[in-house]
This record gives structure tokens, sequence and C-alpha cells, in this order.
């Protein structure tokens, strides 16, 4: 009995395939978790219903509930309200098509990338900074 080792090639092809979408969508609900903490963050601070020790105390009450989730110390947790705070004014763009006729007066713009246009709330996206001349 002889193997045909093609459908090996094929099987590992289509492992690599299905390995390669679990990182994209468990990149995808970090995006969203790091996107929901920060806007969390960041309305709890800034309408001074949590001063910088509380968030010192989550991040303590983060470690000793789940310490084997890594990111999340004091620091950790300023630099997900920074990425909100970074990301939440940005203009969302579904297709890069549509920027052509505004290049010239806009600053910048998240594309949401072709295969995520069809998902519920996935984030997929890439920054595009574009130089605006005066």
């Amino acid at each position: 009995m002889t193997i045909n080792k093609s459908s090996f090639k094929k099987l590992y092809t289509r492992l690599q395939s299905v390995q390669s979408n679990v990182f994209m969508s468990i990149n995808v609900e970090m995006i969203n978790l790091y996107w929901n903490i920060g806007q969390y963050l960041t309305m709890q601070l800034s309408n001074s219903v949590w001063g910088d020790k509380t968030v010192a105390e989550l991040a303590d009450f983060i470690q000793q509930k789940y310490p084997e989730i890594k990111g999340f110390n004091r620091r950790g947790l300023y630099r997900v309200k920074q990425f909100y705070e970074t990301y939440s004014s940005a203009k969302f763009v579904s297709l890069p098509m549509a920027q052509i006729q505004e290049i010239d007066n806009q600053n910048n713009k998240i594309v949401s990338l072709p295969m995520t246009q069809f998902k519920g709330n996935a984030i997929g996206f890439r920054i595009i900074k574009y130089n605006s001349k005066a």
C-alpha cells in the first residue's frame, strides 16, 4: 500500500490556515478587550469616580484573582487607557477607496481590512496616516 504524501501536504496546509485564523481571532478579541477596558478606565477617571489609587487596586485585584494573566499591572492598565484615548477620536472608514476624495484634508483614519468588513463587531484595522499640506 502506497501512501499519497500530497494528501499530507493538503492536511498540513489546512492546519496552517486554521491556526492562522485562530491567532487572528485571538488578536481581534484582545484588541476588543483593550478597547473596552481603556474606555471604562477613561470614563471612570475622567468623571472623577476613580483615582490613581483605584487603578492600582484594580491591578492588584486582577493579579490576585488571575495570576496567570499578564500585562494588567498599573502601568499596563494606563497603556490600555492610552490606546483607547489615542484611537477613540479617529474616524473609521469601511473601504479604503472611500478616502480618495478626502486625502488632502484628513489626518488620521482607521481603515477596516476587507476581510473584516463582513464580520459582526470584529475589529481588524490598520492605521493610515495622511500628511495634510495646508
